[in-house]
């Protein structure tokens, strides 16, 4: 919950200080549950759409160990975006 009011604080900073903002957020999307097998091909492509859905520019999906808040920041400062 930590990690989620820092990041709506962040967002909403950046919305107020330039008014409209085009905010992208890169996502990593890490699910917990019924993954034994890993994603099918299917699965794989349902997360990236979903991810796409909100304007992402880069989706990662994180098939491991449970992440804490800052593993999550640490995955999304290495995503480099062309």
């Amino acid at each position: 919950m930590m990690m989620f009011n820092f990041l709506s604080s962040n967002i909403y900073v950046r919305i107020w200080k330039n008014r409209i903002t085009a905010f992208k957020p890169n996502l990593v999307l890490h699910p917990l549950e019924m993954i034994e097998g890993g994603l099918s091909q299917v699965e794989g492509k349902v997360l990236r759409e979903l991810g796409a859905t909100f304007g992402s520019p880069k989706v990662i999906i994180h098939l491991g160990p449970e992440l804490s808040g800052s593993d999550v920041m640490d995955k999304i400062k290495t995503i480099k975006v062309v």
